[in-house]
């Protein structure tokens, strides 16, 4: 039952050659919104030679102090994107992925299986990977976030390294990790959660590891006083480290904005897992992964009951570590990668050991078995390769303009008169007007939603428009005369999805293009633009 090196590296190599190919068609498949914004400040920064802190990028907020929190990330992609192009942006941020899954197989075989569970790794990770990687899809692609995806899973590894050795030269690592990572994207803060965290784990160990009723857990090896305190020591280090960055003690006190949580109700990305439309692959792994660590609790309270023996696995960080991340997913999407990266080495970690205690006999070595794979995963990487939509020029390109108002801004570009004019735009565009139209200051655009604005959030006052009772009070208090609007298309339910889960479409559409239909409606407005993605209407002087 042993697999040879040779038929191992084979395997793995198509592995990751297939998952690069997915990454980059998944990241030419669609346009980040944010994505001309962050080109945009990242371009000010180079060229300034300073971080941004006065906003005008938007008339409403125009003057405002403002906080930058991935600056270095901003200053990176435009440097990368203005050199060399969209498409080397691209192959960058999916090697980021592929990178975090290699140090993810390493950290996996180094603590979370032994030696006689190395051969069914490949049986274990090859198809959780593919799972998560598809579910995580919607979330990376040339997108701020992979940073923190990847800074978590670093963190992860110093704290298990020093938790097996001992050895405090492992901790040096947190400062330049959090001054970095601080740097490059706000999630650091979660990076500091986990860190508090693990200390309080530790210390409530030394009062835990007799309970009877915590026998399902790995007794683990107890940290003396001495290592706890100079983990604490190096923890606060690293804090400290963070207010030597550009904004200093400013980014957090912008971070601290984020604890208002209407954004995470209407913005999609931020919606909670079973919020329609499903993102299934995601409700799969959460699922399988749940399932996984049931099982582990069931076995225990069996075996305790048949009295046999039961080799208990997980320890209390990893269990409260998998439930934290769990809820976190379930309230939120965004959250789905992070539970990802933290649950992959538990279920894949008991996975591959109860597989190794089964007497199954697996080979890839056979001439033709090796050589079927090989074809299939040629054909498919062909096939996914074929389909990408490479392109250098992703503002024009044809089919990101099915979604963006490309053809309405070349018409607005036709007339100088409308810079002059104040313009009301809609959310999701602001970003891409950031970058393909920067002479022209908008309403809003993707940074700053939880901005305290007007005794609430500027996304708040953004969606003042769309109540009827209101609209024309708002148009008139900030003396609009353009109108930038999406057409948004009806969402289609499926018929099983209806029946299955009650969806009912009339009421998902129910308020769809409601703006939309005010200014057809309204007689000072005129409609002087109109495809199957925009609208754009002027005020008519009287």
């Amino acid at each position: 039952m042993n697999l040879k090196p040779t038929g191992n590296r084979i395997i793995w190599t198509l592995f990751f050659l297939f998952v690069f190919v997915f990454l980059l068609r998944n990241s030419f498949s669609y346009l980040d919104p944010d994505l001309g914004w962050h080109l945009r400040v990242g371009q000010e920064i180079l060229e300034s030679k300073s971080v941004p802190s006065v906003e005008y990028y938007d008339y409403t907020l125009a003057g405002k102090k403002w906080v930058d929190h991935e600056w270095l990330t901003n200053a990176v992609i435009y440097f990368i994107y203005n050199h060399f192009g969209y498409i080397v942006l691209n192959i960058i941020f999916a090697l980021l992925i592929i990178t975090m899954l290699l140090t993810m197989n390493a950290f996996i075989k180094k603590y979370f299986v032994s030696s006689a569970a190395y051969f069914w790794l490949p049986f274990v990770l090859i198809p959780l990977e593919t799972l998560g990687v598809v579910a995580i899809s919607p979330h990376i692609g040339v997108r701020v976030q992979e940073i923190g995806i990847l800074f978590l899973l670093l963190l992860l590894i110093i704290i298990k390294k020093f938790e097996s050795t001992k050895n405090q030269t492992t901790l040096f690592w947190l400062i330049p990790l959090f001054y970095l990572w601080s740097c490059l994207h706000g999630s650091f803060l979660i990076g500091f959660c986990l860190l508090g965290l693990w200390a309080v784990i530790k210390f409530i160990e030394n009062f835990t590891r007799r309970l009877p009723r915590l026998s399902f857990l790995k007794s683990p090896d107890l940290l003396a006083k001495k290592d706890l305190f100079i983990f604490s020591g190096f923890s606060l280090a690293a804090f400290a480290v963070t207010f030597f960055t550009p904004y200093g003690f400013k980014l957090y006190l912008f971070l601290l904005g984020y604890a208002d949580n209407f954004y995470t109700k209407h913005i999609s990305e931020w919606l909670p897992a079973f919020t329609y439309p499903f993102q299934y692959h995601q409700l799969l792994y959460l699922s399988f992964a749940g399932a996984i660590l049931l099982i582990y609790f069931f076995n225990f309270y069996y075996s305790k009951k048949q009295q046999k023996n039961f080799p208990a696995q997980l320890d209390l960080w990893q269990i409260s570590l998998f439930f934290i991340f769990l809820l976190l997913a379930f309230k939120s999407r965004r959250h789905f990668p992070l539970f990802f990266i933290v649950s992959l080495p538990i279920i894949a970690g008991l996975l591959a050991q109860e597989l190794s205690q089964k007497k199954l006999r697996i080979s890839f070595n056979n001439f033709f078995v090796k050589s079927y794979l090989a074809i299939a995963f040629v054909l498919v990487i062909a096939a996914l390769f074929l389909k990408t939509n490479f392109t250098n020029e992703p503002f024009n390109n044809v089919k990101f303009c099915r979604y963006y108002p490309c053809a309405a801004l070349d018409f607005l570009k036709t007339d100088r008169h409308y810079l002059d004019l104040k313009i009301f735009n809609s959310y999701n565009w602001g970003g891409y007007l950031i970058w393909a139209w920067p002479e022209k200051q908008l309403f809003i655009d993707g940074r700053l939603p939880q901005y305290p604005y007007k005794n609430h959030t500027f996304l708040e006052e953004y969606y003042e428009f769309f109540n009827k009772e209101k609209t024309e009070q708002k148009l008139s208090e900030y003396d609009i005369q353009l109108i930038l609007l999406r057409v948004d298309q009806p969402t289609k339910v499926k018929w099983w999805e209806k029946k299955l889960f009650g969806i009912e479409e009339s009421k998902i559409n129910s308020n769809l293009n409601s703006l939309v239909e005010y200014f057809d409606a309204a007689n000072e407005w005129e409609n002087i633009y109109r495809d199957g993605i925009s609208r754009v209407y002027k005020k008519i002087q009287k």
